[in-house]
């Protein structure tokens, strides 16, 4: 299973940055995640038990970035699109870490998440930039418990199962992308 992701890995690599087939290489556990900005200058790939990896093209290595992330079991990756330094990891335990130095250092990140049920696993990430609030939101999918929005960088987290035209029946999400429509303070998950 480990060559499987590194190969998933090499050919996402490979498209986004200048890399030949080579394996770079042993990033531990089964890969659950793949996050990059959109100047693709680093790619951020989550482990389930070996944390958080990033690729910098211009070093052309996997480097390991979990100095302060407490649980290595990370389910989802969220990068900010145009700062590559800033991820969001949600891990196993229920809770989100961001980082604002690409992966150096962790912070905890799960204001207001403590009062649902942490047994809820975090499954997709996405941020996505409102024209029309000035704020970024991100948006965490889950199995059980449906989505969670965070509104504001380091905001508090809420529940987001009410929309158009009711309330989400199955709480079990797999993924998750987030539209904004700009000028109108709508946004769209996808879920």
């Amino acid at each position: 299973m480990m060559r499987r992701g590194i190969l998933v890995l090499s050919i996402l690599s490979a498209a986004l940055l200048p890399a030949d087939w080579v394996r770079r290489a042993d990033v531990q556990g089964n890969i659950t995640d793949i996050a990059y900005p959109e100047d693709r200058s680093m790619v951020y790939a989550a482990t389930d038990g070996a944390g958080v990896w990033a690729w910098n093209g211009a070093i052309t290595q996997w480097e390991e970035r979990n100095s302060g992330l407490p649980d290595l079991r990370v389910r989802a990756l969220a990068v900010k699109p145009d700062d590559p330094g800033w991820v969001m990891a949600a891990t196993a335990s229920g809770f989100v870490f961001t980082s604002t130095d690409g992966g150096q250092s962790w912070n905890w990140d799960s204001t207001d998440l403590d009062k649902y049920n942490l047994s809820y696993v975090p499954t997709g990430l996405s941020m996505v930039w409102d024209d029309y609030d000035g704020q970024w939101y991100t948006y965490m999918a889950t199995l059980g418990g449906g989505i969670f929005r965070q509104t504001g960088l380091f905001g508090a987290w809420a529940s987001f199962n009410q929309g158009d035209p009711g309330e989400i029946e199955n709480k079990d999400i797999l993924c998750i992308a987030a539209i904004a429509d700009s000028g109108t303070g709508r946004h769209h998950a996808i879920a």
